[in-house]
């Protein structure tokens, strides 16, 4: 079971000597994160060095052929593809959940690295050209926890998400977004549910093929997580693999929402366990981060972000169809991505307009721009990778392309959600959701009514205690990202870059302030993740320097 973590092309050159430093100082990085991971060279030679990592559960296949290379997920996907013909690379990574990761590419006048992780190739862009970080990459993740651009945290690095198309040449770089937009804006409700369906049961037809005979929904007190489940239910009816469930709980986790996700389990008579994380390893926060390729014990179907994709659309009064970009433009707009963390807002301003161009660059037609927005800048970032082979049913790309037709009269999400769920199981129409603590209603006017009222209501409370956001709060919450913070200082000494000390100074004013707001330890939690990941490049750089 392997996929190639590592790819070296050479047009001149040994594609064997870059190959196996950036190797050495992969292993170097892992080794100081303390984690484990399993390789193995499969081709090397002067022109290609590939390096394969092995995990479980499924049998991504790898095979060579000339200068094409291909790997994905067999009978059910389409396989990745790179072509070398010349000087000029084509990669081709298909749109679908099965195979849910990027690729990043860092190209040189006489080498090409690649890899479905970040770090391999950012590694070899810093044996070239220093320690460099790509500001809009950093603010974007820390503000919206997603990148903005085709980039990865070196300004060199390409990152392509999957429905995307790449070609490489001598002196330039172009990626396609392979996507198809009609004019049709009309929701097709049975349409969608039938598309729900089709891929739970595709998904399950791999683990089949694969021998596996049980998979395991994350859920939450969510609609997301509910509808992934019963949809899995649902398509395995008649077959012999078990859909089970599991609940984290984190340190900021509110029991009334673990309470729900056992009430959601009930209904649906599905195993649920609950998996008490409410004091975690930090180690396996860095694993995540550092090394997406490791065993894991389950399958993992995840749902989570189709009611942030769908959440705007609820929030906008409808323009006549002649003003529907106008319409897109005012969602993207009003979209509210403040940090709650007075050292560093300043520095998204200057993002959040780079956000804008870049969407509105190339778009010609009504809502294809609020579209490439879900698309290229959200959806890429909730699908994971390799590791976990997760189903998302709303955000299954071909929802988007087919289903993704909202009609005016049926915008509100609440009542979007409800009407599916009401086709799938409309026993989950009596479990409250979470977040709003209310039954959700396929009738729209009552399902506005209830919300309005709930969302005053929970305003008002959350102004009396000066709390911003859903999560419920805990001491433990922040107790564990001062934790990690902590561990993570042990591990390297803090780089003297300037973006690493502006993080620095505000996740400290963060843990020593503790605000109560949700968002504000979503960002704390951000900035961990960025400090991780130049931590883990500036031990390769520092490597470099040595040798």
């Amino acid at each position: 079971m392997s996929i190639p973590i590592l790819l070296v092309y050479s047009f001149e050159g040994d594609a064997r000597e870059i190959g196996e430093t950036v190797l050495n100082n992969v292993s170097e990085v892992i080794h100081r994160l303390n984690i484990k991971w399993n390789i193995e060279i499969v081709k090397r030679s002067s022109k290609i060095f590939v390096v394969s990592s092995t995990f479980k559960p499924l049998d991504y296949k790898f095979k060579e052929d000339c200068c094409q290379l291909e790997w994905g997920l067999d009978p059910a996907v389409s396989n990745v593809k790179m072509e070398f013909k010349d000087s000029d690379l084509t990669i081709y990574i298909p749109d679908t959940p099965y195979y849910s990761s990027s690729l990043y590419i860092w190209r040189d006048k006489n080498y090409i690295v690649a890899s479905p992780w970040w770090l391999p190739p950012s590694i070899a862009a810093t044996l070239f050209h220093e320690l460099l970080i790509d500001s809009i990459y950093v603010w974007s993740v820390v503000s919206w926890s997603y990148s903005i651009s085709h980039r990865a945290l070196h300004p060199s690095v390409y990152r392509v998400p999957t429905g995307s198309m790449v070609k490489m040449g001598p002196s330039e770089s172009i990626i396609t977004t392979i996507f198809k937009y009609d004019t049709i804006y009309k929701a097709d409700l049975s349409k969608l549910v039938n598309l729900l369906l089709e891929g739970a049961k595709n998904f399950l037809y791999v683990l089949e093929e694969q021998g596996i005979n049980e998979v395991w929904v994350g859920l939450s007190g969510g609609l997301d997580s509910r509808t992934t489940l019963s949809s899995l239910v649902k398509a395995s009816e008649n077959r012999d693999i078990k859909v089970k469930a599991y609940t984290d709980i984190m340190p900021w986790t509110d029991p009334r929402e673990v309470e729900i996700a056992r009430s959601i389990a009930e209904a649906l008579d599905v195993e649920h366990r609950i998996i008490d994380n409410k004091n975690p390893d930090p180690y396996k926060a860095f694993n995540a981060i550092s090394n997406p390729f490791k065993d894991n014990k389950m399958v993992i179907a995840n749902g989570t972000g189709g009611d942030k994709t769908l959440d705007p659309l609820g929030r906008i009064k409808w323009s006549p169809s002649r003003d529907l970009n106008n319409m897109a433009l005012k969602i993207i707009k009003t979209i509210d991505y403040s940090v709650d963390l007075p050292p560093i807002h300043r520095y998204t301003k200057g993002i959040y307009r780079a956000l804008i161009e870049n969407l509105v660059n190339g778009v010609s037609n009504s809502l294809e721009l609020y579209r490439r927005y879900i698309i290229e800048f959200r959806l890429m970032n909730w699908l994971t990778s390799f590791t976990h082979p997760y189903i998302s049913p709303f955000l299954y790309p071909r929802f988007f392309k087919e289903a993704f037709r909202i009609d005016p009269v049926e915008k509100n999400y609440f009542i979007l959600y409800a009407k599916v769920l009401n086709k799938l199981d409309d026993r989950l129409l009596k479990i409250p959701y979470y977040n709003l603590g209310i039954r959700l209603s396929p009738e729209g006017q009552i399902q506005k009514i209830k919300c309005i009222s709930k969302y005053i209501w929970t305003g008002f409370k959350k102004v009396l205690r000066g709390q911003r956001g859903s999560i419920v709060l805990t001491k433990l919450a922040w107790e564990y990202v001062e934790r990690l913070y902590s561990e993570l200082n042990k591990i390297y000494n803090p780089i003297g870059d300037q973006t690493y000390k502006i993080l620095e100074e505000a996740l400290k004013s963060a843990i020593e302030s503790r605000p109560k707001s949700a968002r504000a330890l979503k960002v704390a939690r951000n900035i961990i993740r960025v400090l991780k990941e130049l931590t883990a490049l500036n031990i390769a750089n520092n490597l470099r320097r040595v040798s």
